[in-house]
């Protein structure tokens, strides 16, 4: 290149940065117009709400680009207003701020005048009750988030009062008129249509107003009056106090981890006691929270441990206990004695539960009791509603054979299911179903660790068959519904009592029974514990806890997962909850609006930080990035086959049999020993090895009729195999709330949806050119920048100017490139 064709090139192509005294890149036009014309096309199919959105995001983009001046940024978004709400003449940031604006006006009409938001916050809240239901929500919203968060005791065992309270009057004030207005006085559901719970709205009530007193009535809305901020919240997963003092019995370690270095030697009231220990306590019910804490004062004094106190600051009575004698003191009191409500059966259970995997069933405890509190909260608790957790045998059953099971995944993590409590209590007992696998473990017991003969490999065999016999014999009873009441009927209690549309559900569990299944040994190695296994080979996926099989197929214990993975079971595990009891209280008669907000609670009101999700800031688990990059294999390897598949196909359909053969059969000029065909066969062959076992049959059919040139039937067998594929293995399946993601096959590049046909970059490139510090042109030497535009941590594009330097190229070569 001539030196005159390289300076213009360069000039096309830079400028100068008058800063840095050096030559970069030009920047691209901004492209005002044309996204102003795409968001215009998609008017008619979106919310007011979003047309402002975009309106405003691409006006902040076009001020950030400095294509737009502050001036005609204000212009033009009073334009965009006015073409959106045509009788709108005020420019927002957005929707809610035009829907509070829009009450603002009310009040400037009503109280005079805006005010700083301590007076406007008031006239908010008396202005809520004026407004439509759209209206009222951001607003009452608005009022909530000004409440500021408890900055804490300044002494320890000393309630520190909160002097400001204004937000939160202005904000029960509000609350009250927006839930008597359009929810009839149901706290429960104006707190769910906020994103809300109950729980942490009706704590502001408490902390503001003080308690329900045992007449059931609440001090007023006063401005003037400081109420103490309780301490210690309460637990989410707080319990009754008859089943916190079975714990105290079954599984001390509970309690001991809370006596820490911060926790064994401060001070607590009883209330906050209470709440440390996960003790349930009504706020609704002032009379029975009094029993509860005076009958826990009881426990706490009355030995063997001498509890030390002190005098609460300020009050003539109650006291202040020591929380490490406090804990050591009530579990004394309950090691060796008989429990409310627990019989020896229920005890030994606990047991075995705590020696099988004392974590995971601590996990699953806690789980069981926040259904229960949410079913209870919306006026739904049912006895049976919860699925029970199904084991391949009975705990009881299992416990008494620990060598044959010893090493085995039977009733380990990966081998559990959800099952209906008639089912997994009943059906199983009333059949003989557990009973009869006995003589079967008796029998493999005996034979652990020793070698196979010929003999025992016979029996190990009959053994094989009679498991088998015994599970065939289980589903097909729970598969007839005849049967399945016949077998019923056998209890009382089934007799006056046996709903058949409930009974005809059943029939459709058959898909929840884990199979035992033994493989039988070569003559001379040993018979092994991990020889007996549950076979989930015909369990229904979406009924297998927490989907564990894909998160970690190899786990056999809660602490076989990793943070992340551990973090995905509790994601799964609630999913699958709501999902399954959406389907049993739709069965029972709830409406769907009923059952939808069960769901809802059921999934998000315990979710570790809200709601569970992977918006963009969330690192997804390293589990599922296997899984992703498994689905992007899977769909590059379809893609692939379908288009090599079709071609073959196409030909044929367009030149006819014969000529359309032989242009398949006819070698590519670049690739002389490689033709259409023997492509399609390859790509075919590439898939198999990203699919599971199972499809590799139908693939080889595929694979067979392209090898004998039918390629009309390869191409309906392929359309028929991409319709049958699980979609959960295709890449374009994954929610759109794990975008944008880096490109699991190349990193190089961000996917910005499941099914974006353009990614976007991870890096860019900038290069400058020194320049002669005399003559000011350039020297010829360059130096070039690898800047990381996307953050791969927090799943978002860093901002201009905030690029990552992650490399650098001169002349002299490079440095630092990933």
């Amino acid at each position: 290149m001539k030196v005159k064709d390289y300076d213009q090139m360069m000039s096309h192509l830079t400028e100068k940065d008058y800063q840095s005294n050096t030559i970069i890149p030009k920047k691209k036009p901004f492209q005002y117009k044309s996204r102003l014309e795409t968001i215009k096309e998609v008017d008619p199919f979106v919310s007011p709400q979003t047309k402002v959105f975009l309106r405003n995001q691409l006006l902040d983009d076009a001020l950030e680009a400095g294509y737009i001046t502050q001036e005609q940024y204000d212009s033009a978004a009073k334009k965009f207003m006015e073409e959106v709400y045509p009788t709108l003449e005020k420019t927002y940031e957005d929707y809610d701020q035009f829907i509070e604006d829009d009450a603002m006006g009310r009040v400037t009409k009503n109280y005079g005048g805006r005010v700083g938001f301590s007076g406007a916050g008031l006239a908010l809240a008396k202005e809520v009750g004026n407004l439509t239901l759209s209206k009222a929500r951001p607003i009452v919203k608005k009022l909530l988030g000004e409440i500021q968060p408890y900055g804490g005791a300044k002494n320890i065992g000393e309630a520190t009062v909160k002097t400001d309270r204004t937000a939160e009057l202005n904000f029960i004030e509000g609350m009250d008129a927006f839930t008597k207005k359009f929810f009839n006085d149901n706290f429960s559901a104006a707190s769910r249509y906020l994103g809300q719970s109950r729980e942490k709205l009706k704590a502001i009530y408490n902390r503001t107003l003080g308690e329900l007193k045992e007449n059931g009535e609440r001090a007023s809305i006063t401005r003037d009056k400081e109420v103490p901020v309780l301490k210690i919240p309460v637990r989410d997963d707080a319990i009754p106090y008859p089943e916190v003092t079975t714990k105290f019995k079954t599984n001390p370690g509970d309690f001991t981890e809370l006596v820490t270095k911060n926790t064994k030697n401060q001070y607590y009231n009883k209330k906050e006691i209470a709440n440390m220990l996960g003790i349930e306590i009504p706020a609704d019910n002032p009379k029975y929270t009094k029993q509860i804490v005076d009958r826990l004062a009881f426990d706490i004094e009355r030995g063997p441990v001498v509890v030390k106190t002190r005098p609460i600051p300020g009050q003539e009575k109650g006291k202040l206990y020591h929380f490490g004698d406090t804990v050591n003191s009530l579990l004394k009191n309950y090691k060796n004695k008989a429990i409310d409500g627990m019989n020896e059966a229920s005890a030994e259970r606990l047991k075995i539960e705590t020696s099988l995997d004392a974590p995971l069933y601590k996990y699953f405890n806690t789980f069981k009791s926040q259904n229960r509190t949410t079913a209870k909260d919306l006026g739904m608790f049912t006895k049976y509603a919860p699925d029970n957790i199904g084991h391949a045998v009975s705990l009881k059953e299992w416990n008494k054979f620990p060598k044959l099971f010893k090493n085995s995944n039977v009733n380990k993590i990966n081998s559990l299911t959800f099952q209906d409590p008639i089912i997994n209590q009943d059906v199983f007992k009333l059949t003989g179903y557990e009973k009869n696998y006995n003589k079967f473990f008796n029998e493999l017991e005996n034979l652990v660790n020793k070698p196979v003969t010929k003999e025992t490999q016979k029996k190990i065999l009959q053994v094989k068959n009679q498991m088998e016999d015994n599970y065939n014999n289980i589903i097909n009873t729970i598969g007839n519904k005849e049967q399945l009441r016949s077998v019923l009927l056998k209890d009382k209690r089934y007799q006056n009592f046996l709903d058949e549309d409930y009974l005809e559900y059943l029939t459709t569990h058959t898909d929840r029974v884990p199979k035992l299944d033994v493989r039988i040994p070569r003559i001379g190695e040993k018979f092994k514990s991990e020889d007996i296994f549950a076979d989930m080979t015909n369990v229904n996926p979406k009924y297998i806890l927490g989907y564990v099989d894909k998160i970690n197929p190899a786990a056999k214990k809660l602490s076989d997962l990793n943070m992340q993975e551990r973090a995905l079971y509790d994601a799964n595990l609630r999913m699958q909850n709501a999902e399954i009891l959406k389907e049993f209280y739709q069965k029972v008669g709830f409406t769907k609006e009923e059952v939808a907000e069960l769901a809802d609670d059921l999934m998000y009101r315990y979710a570790s930080g809200g709601r569970v999700g992977f918006a963009g800031g969330t690192i997804i688990p390293k589990a599922l990035q296997a899984m992703f990059k498994t689905a992007a294999s899977v769909s590059d390897a379809m893609r692939n086959v379908k288009n090599s598949v079709f071609d073959n196909w196409n030909n044929v359909r367009m030149f006819g049999e014969q000529e359309g053969i032989a242009k398949n059969l006819t070698n590519y000029t670049n690739i002389p020993n490689k033709n259409r065909k023997i492509s399609a066969l390859e790509e075919i062959e590439k898939l198999k090895t990203v699919l599971p076992e199972k499809y590799h049959k139908d693939l080889d059919i595929l694979k067979n009729a392209t090898d004998q040139n039918n390629f009309k039937t390869a191409w309906d067998k392929f359309e028929e195999f991409d319709k049958n594929l699980d979609p959960t293995l295709k890449f374009e399946n994954i929610p759109e709330e794990y975008f944008p993601m880096l490109d699991p096959l190349n990193e190089s590049f961000v996917k910005m949806g499941p099914r974006e046909s353009m990614d976007m970059p991870r890096y860019s490139f900038r290069t400058s050119m020194e320049l002669d510090p005399v003559t000011k042109k350039p020297t010829g030497k360059y130096t070039q920048e690898k800047l990381e535009l996307f953050d791969p941590e927090t799943r978002t594009f860093r901002k201009e100017g905030e690029e990552k330097l992650v490399g650098v190229d001169t002349d002299k070569g490079k440095e630092g490139l990933n």
